[in-house]
């Protein structure tokens, strides 16, 4: 049998559809081999290829859903409610709430920790390169930040010295609801703005075959550009 692996694509609330995939895949006894994850996809399949059962990924999510939906309504309003959480209100300054419980779910893992072969995909705000963490780096002599070229042209930088709940929280960042989360020299941001699927990174760790789940999650870019 071919060996293949799962790319989990971005989608914000969307990514529960992540955890039917697992469990459907699971339920007729088939495991992938590898996992990448974007966004929402870098959750799920992190925490999964973390060893977390999908229950418990279920409840996480519910909870990271509620305490997000409170932070957004308190930025529409511009006050506090007594329906918003001070978890959510801290999520609207930084990303540490959120970063702490996915801590606590992986047991302080880091990304070596994980047996599963992973990549979880987030993008440099300020080189707009796409930044890999992962436990199976490129080439027998990788140095940590390699930098290669994907299919797309656009550089990719690999790095694997991080906890996985950073780099989890790096690759959901999403712009204009969490500050960037900074590691090393970058301000990373969440993946999906440069890679909605990571697709080319299971491949790259060595899957024959690749189970790509698209939320259709997409930007729509405008066709004209005006000027003012």
């Amino acid at each position: 049998m071919k060996q293949w692996g799962i790319a989990l694509g971005a989608g914000g609330i969307l990514g529960f559809a992540h955890i039917g995939v697992l469990e459907a895949l699971e339920a007729r006894g088939l495991k992938p081999g590898f996992v990448a994850g974007t966004s929402a996809g870098a959750i799920i399949g992190g925490l999964w290829a973390s060893g977390v059962k999908l229950s418990s990924i279920k409840a996480q999510m519910e909870t990271l859903a509620l305490d997000q939906s409170a932070a957004a309504l308190y930025a529409q309003n511009g006050a506090p409610a007594h329906s918003v959480s001070p978890m959510a209100l801290q999520g609207l300054l930084g990303t540490g709430w959120i970063e702490s419980i996915f801590r606590r779910v992986t047991g302080n893992k880091m990304m070596s920790d994980v047996e599963v072969p992973l990549a979880i995909v987030s993008c440099d705000l300020y080189t707009g390169d796409i930044v890999v963490f992962t436990n199976r780096p490129p080439g027998p002599r990788f140095l940590e930040r390699t930098i290669l070229e994907g299919p797309t042209g656009l550089s990719r930088r690999y790095v694997t010295g991080v906890p996985l709940a950073t780099a989890i929280m790096a690759s959901c960042a999403l712009p204009g609801v969490f500050v960037p989360k900074k590691v090393y020299d970058y301000q990373l941001v969440d993946g999906g703005v440069k890679e909605m699927v990571p697709a080319y990174e299971v491949r790259r760790m060595g899957a024959e075959e690749v189970l790509s789940v698209d939320l259709g999650w997409h930007i729509d870019r405008a066709r004209e550009v005006k000027g003012l």
